[in-house]
């Protein structure tokens, strides 16, 4: 694939929740490099990378950037890596988010990512709306899970703003220079991961087009949070109030 590809996610997902790597602790899930090579093996990973392809962008990647504890362990490992030479580019910030993330957190997660000075992709973003923070006001886990969110106004309203507030943060709060992108984590309803019941227990419906190819809400909401349109208020002109749908007014 040399000069062939752009970049890379090199390693992808080796922390734990608590910031330490796969495999380092008794009872972790298995990790067959950390058992073969130990810690160094992130190293050695990027390094033959780069020899491979010295004009490839070298990524790591992986979920739960929200949690302190994990990235945390991330942040001192790129420094890690950073300081000894290691050809390391990029971060890829997965995303696979309920609705209504926190945008505070949001906001501040992508600055402290950004103080690496590497490049930032905000990758595999994906929003569930048939989940346990929905139970207060939809139904939800906690009540009875949805077999649909067609239709359902307040859902597809909610998934929007929420895909707005992801891109807008990124846009945002990331500098110019170090975006390397936003992805998702596909294109249709029809074929997402998580819309069989074989993860929760229950469908979901996470992406930007029905399972007919049929725009949602959150397509218009990409688009305007990445021009740097703050779709509450657009939304608000066509009649919707995401606060009072959540109860805060």
């Amino acid at each position: 694939f040399k000069g062939k590809v752009k970049s890379w996610d090199v390693v992808n997902e080796a922390f734990n929740e608590d910031g330490t790597l796969r495999g380092e602790n008794i009872g972790d899930e298995h990790s067959f490099w950390f058992d073969k090579i130990g810690r160094d093996f992130i190293k050695i990973a990027f390094e033959t990378a780069h020899a491979a392809d010295p004009t490839c962008d070298l990524f790591y990647n992986d979920y739960n950037f929200l949690t302190d504890s994990k990235r945390a362990g991330i942040i001192a490992l790129v420094n890690e890596l950073k300081s000894e030479g290691v050809p390391i580019h990029g971060i890829g910030m997965q995303l696979h988010l309920f609705v209504w993330p926190e945008y505070e957190k949001l906001k501040s997660v992508f600055t402290e990512i950004s103080g690496l000075g590497l490049k930032v992709h905000a990758s595999e973003i994906d929003v569930l709306v048939n989940s346990y923070l929905l139970h207060d006001h939809f139904g939800g886990m906690y009540g009875v899970p949805f077999e649909s969110m067609y239709g359902i106004h307040d859902l597809e309203y909610a998934q929007g703003k929420s895909y707005n507030m992801i891109v807008s943060a990124y846009v945002n709060y990331v500098p110019a220079a170090q975006q390397y992108g936003i992805s998702t984590w596909g294109i249709t309803d029809k074929y997402a991961y998580i819309n069989n019941k074989t993860h929760f227990g229950y469908y979901d419906w996470p992406l930007m087009f029905e399972t007919t190819f049929k725009p949602k809400k959150a397509y218009s909401a990409i688009i305007e949070g990445i021009e740097g349109i703050d779709w509450e208020v657009h939304e608000a002109a066509n009649g919707w109030n995401w606060r009072a749908i959540e109860g805060l007014e």
